[in-house]
């Protein structure tokens, strides 16, 4: 995978980091809407929602529930800042 599509994800909570990885898509839930983070992103702050973060990242896709929160993009880094959030990937919904 070459290295100028991908970039750098933290996904951080009060008890921690739940996720830290290299990715190459993230979709969010803005307070506006959802929106998509590829690498090289202008440096941006968002406010965030509760709801459903979409990762693509190299080892798969990644889906995570959060609660309201803050998103920083900056440098090919992106942070998401929760109250609390869970790794909802292998949940089956059926």
């Amino acid at each position: 995978m070459s290295r100028q599509k991908i970039f750098k994800l933290d996904i951080i909570t009060p008890a921690g980091t739940l996720f830290s990885d290299n990715v190459l898509h993230v979709v969010a839930p803005g307070v506006n809407g959802r929106f998509g983070v590829l690498v090289n992103h202008i440096s941006s702050v968002f406010l965030l929602q509760k709801g459903r973060v979409d990762i693509q990242a190299i080892q798969g896709d990644r889906h995570f529930a959060i609660a309201d929160g803050v998103a920083e993009v900056k440098m090919n880094k992106m942070k998401i800042i929760t109250r609390a959030a869970k790794d909802i990937t292998n949940i089956d919904a059926t």
